[in-house]
């Protein structure tokens, strides 16, 4: 690890950092490697209840690193599909497989497979001065990192449409009016608060209810209304056998007696 990406833990949170602010936290092999080792074990460890993506310094993240593909003009052949399927792509999949809630704190500029990174998170918290750039064609690029997935779903096909076309970037207020940003905060120290309450609040909540939720959620994409009724169903089975269930119940009935 060369700290490319760091990772701190505090009150049931994991505070996961891209950590190169000289170059605008753009994506290398070096970062791709450390953030995927780095959600893995975030992932595995039971006493995290949520995990935070953030950058460092004045961007939340550029995208790839251009400077790993100057060698194409020089004659070098490569395959830009491969070298996605063994990174950022990976990198995705993770963090949405992860079965704790996942926030974006978005500051600056995210771009490309950044933008990607950010809407791939469950909830997007961004400073007023965030952007989001889908700016693949550009570049003489398709849409990738999963952008042409989560787009649309965050903010319906015909703005993601647009977006992908005229790759004009969306300003913090334009996202938080399409729901792809949650809330926004006007200085740095308000979005570091409003990140960690709002982080801390969903680490207080029962795991197995979080991962369980994200689940489900995710299944509903491509689900008919009768299979998704029994996949509650099955959920609540198991939820209203835990802890938290019987406690919140516990808690209602000596209010109200």
């Amino acid at each position: 690890m060369t700290d490319l990406v760091t990772l701190d833990t505090a009150r049931g949170v994991a505070y996961v950092t891209l950590n190169r602010p000289d170059k605008l936290n753009a994506i290398n092999v070096a970062l791709r490697a450390e953030l995927l080792e780095v959600l893995s074990c975030v992932g595995a460890d039971t006493d995290i209840g949520c995990v935070v993506l953030s950058g460092a310094g004045k961007a939340f993240c550029t995208g790839q690193d251009l400077a790993e593909r100057a060698p194409i003009l020089a004659g070098t052949a490569i395959d830009l599909g491969v070298a996605l399927e063994q990174g950022i792509n990976r990198i995705i999949l993770e963090l949405t497989r992860l079965p704790q809630p996942t926030i974006a704190s978005v500051q600056g500029l995210a771009v490309g497979a950044g933008a990607s990174l950010a809407i791939a998170c469950d909830i997007v918290l961004a400073s007023q001065d965030a952007s989001f750039h889908f700016s693949f064609s550009r570049l003489g690029l398709v849409p990738d990192s999963g952008a042409s997935w989560l787009l649309p779903r965050k903010i319906g096909l015909a703005r993601a449409t647009s977006t992908f076309l005229a790759a004009a970037p969306i300003n913090a207020l334009r996202a938080l009016d399409w729901g792809l940003v949650h809330q926004t905060a006007r200085q740095a120290e308000d979005l570091d608060l409003i990140v960690r309450e709002t982080a801390e609040q969903l680490a207080g909540r029962s795991r197995d209810v979080m991962a369980a939720t994200k689940s489900l959620l995710s299944a509903s994409l491509d689900s008919d209304l009768e299979t998704q009724l029994k996949r509650e169903a099955a959920a609540q089975t198991r939820a209203g056998q835990g802890d938290a269930y019987r406690a919140a119940l516990r808690s209602f009935i000596d209010r109200s007696s």
